[in-house]
């Protein structure tokens, strides 16, 4: 017997007992009869509590799923990664979680139906407009989205468009000519691809290490969310926003539960979750659209210039998304998806008419979550 042990490593025993309250959440045990928890849904995300995703769209959705289903259906969120990281899509498959955070681009070979739309990231000018569209299509128009879904065991109910991309740098910059041999956090191919037509140079990194990197020399901009102006106190770097929209993150899904979890619920708790799901959405695009404007409006305060694009940008702004489209297609056909460009076509007629939808109305969270309601959720047929 080691006494010391009780005081000295306070850390262990903590760590213990959460792992042992998510291996009985991960099991669904209860009492001494051990039989499963049917209608207890365990989620991971793996960003951060604060983050819109988590704080705005899943928190909220899986507290209303909880408090408004009959049978109850009683969940619990575990974020930042606390059980399991980006491989959401095989966690799910396994059994490990129930549903989760999917972001297609860490997964695309699991994937490669909805990364065709993915890969269309620079066609995104209004998340609104783009959130709207790919849950209709996928929803909707979609089946071999569903049948790929299904296919690794997860029925998928709703995903959300990141705000465009701009560009924060921490020289002064007027024309597309001030970026030639800058160096651009990259947050992949897509991206990597555009900066390097405009002059740039791609550097590929997570968004946490853009601070450091800007202060040390290693970039010279960063391609994100102007949200991070705040968020990552990029705004301590920062002299100008270039303020053209460069694509986005969208696609994968945010709303899903396993497939096998989901048909043993019943028909009236399954419309319920299909109901609470479009005000999940709105919250969650809404929210990044929020904060991006809010840093913004401070960052200008703070003497940070912003400025719009020249008409170089725009012309090779619009050159690109046509050769993203035609990549698209073909890293779809090379993933085995044979119907890519006829996928890519649809999806892009769906975002038009979505973009003629939202217009210059200013969407509040109702007016827009009642809109995905009526246009998608309403009538996806629950099964």
């Amino acid at each position: 017997m080691r006494p010391e042990l009780k005081t000295k490593y306070p850390f262990f025993k903590v760590q213990i007992a959460t792992w042992l309250l998510i291996l009985l959440a991960l099991t669904g045990l209860t009492g001494c009869d051990q039989k499963p928890l049917l209608n207890h849904v365990v989620y991971s995300v793996y960003t951060t509590p604060g983050h819109p995703t988590a704080k705005f769209g899943l928190k909220p959705w899986l507290a209303a799923i909880q408090s408004e289903t009959q049978p109850q259906i009683t969940t619990q969120l575990y974020p930042a990664a606390s059980i399991v990281g980006k491989g959401t899509v095989s966690a799910i498959r396994t059994g490990l979680i129930d549903g989760g955070l999917i972001a297609n681009i860490y997964t695309p070979d699991e994937l490669p139906v909805s990364m065709v739309m993915t890969n269309l990231a620079f066609f995104d000018t209004n998340s609104l407009a783009t959130a709207g569209a790919i849950n209709e299509f996928m929803l909707l128009e979609c089946p071999e989205c569903d049948a790929e879904f299904a296919a690794q065991g997860i029925q998928f109910l709703g995903t959300y468009a990141a705000s465009p991309y701009n560009l924060m740098c921490k020289q002064e910059v007027v024309t597309t000519a001030d970026l030639a041999g800058l160096k651009v956090r990259s947050a992949g191919p897509v991206f990597g691809r555009w900066i390097q037509s405009i002059g740039a140079v791609p550097v590929t990194m997570a968004n946490a290490h853009a601070y450091e990197a800007l202060e040390r020399g290693m970039l010279d901009c960063v391609m994100g969310s102007t949200a991070w102006l705040k968020s990552l106190s990029l705004w301590d770097m920062t002299k100008t926003i270039v303020d053209v929209p460069m694509g986005t993150f969208f696609g994968g899904s945010l709303f899903n539960i396993r497939q096998e979890k989901w048909h043993g619920f019943s028909q009236q708790q399954k419309q319920t979750i299909i109901r609470l799901t479009p005000k999940a959405i709105a919250d969650t695009v809404i929210a990044y659209r929020t904060e991006s404007s809010a840093a913004e409006t401070i960052a200008l305060t703070m003497g940070i210039n912003k400025v719009t694009g020249d008409a170089v940008m725009e012309q090779r702004l619009k050159e690109y998304r046509q050769t993203l489209l035609k990549h698209s297609i073909f890293v779809g056909n090379k993933r085995g998806v044979d119907n890519a460009e006829q996928l890519a076509n649809r999806f892009l007629a769906t975002l038009a008419r979505w973009e003629a939808l939202i217009g210059d109305k200013q969407w509040d969270n109702e007016s827009y979550a009642e809109l995905i309601w009526q246009q998608i959720h309403s009538k996806k047929i629950v099964n």
